[in-house]
């Protein structure tokens, strides 16, 4: 914890908003992780991660940032929570569930392509392309 929250990637991105001089508050959160196994792997269908401080730019007037946004994501959460490059989170602001960032062509640009399983079989977390579970026939809806 102590050395996460004095890695560069978070220094910055605490000085980009204006948050650098502020007392960093850190907790441990221990979780059991609920998922399910399937095939070689074990994953969560579905993992929130919840900013209660909401989102610094809204995206519409209609949300209370005060409420806070989810980041949902498939597999395991680790990309909810690590952002990485080309690979999105969907946004949920709470105060307006239904509201969407994005509309038309941007929908399926900011989606989430990659997703992070645990990998029974070789005992190790592995990134696999979403689409490649989504479209197998024996992945269970």
């Amino acid at each position: 914890m102590y050395a996460s929250a004095l890695n560069p990637d978070a220094l910055s991105y605490r000085r980009r908003r204006g948050w650098a001089k502020s007392d960093e508050q850190m907790a441990i959160l221990v979780m059991r992780v609920s998922g399910m196994p399937y095939k070689r792997y074990f994953l969560s269908r579905a993992w929130p991660a919840w900013r209660s401080r909401g989102t610094s730019t809204p995206w519409s007037d209609r949300i209370d940032p005060k409420q806070g946004v989810i980041r949902l994501v498939f597999g395991l959460g680790t990309r909810a929570v690590n952002r990485v490059g080309g690979d999105y989170p969907r946004m949920i602001a709470v105060s307006s569930p239904k509201l969407r960032p994005e509309v038309g062509v941007k929908a399926a640009k900011y989606s989430q392509r990659e997703t992070d399983l645990l990998d029974l079989q070789a005992n190790e977390l592995v990134t696999v392309p979403a689409s490649e579970l989504l479209a197998d026939k024996d992945y269970p809806t």
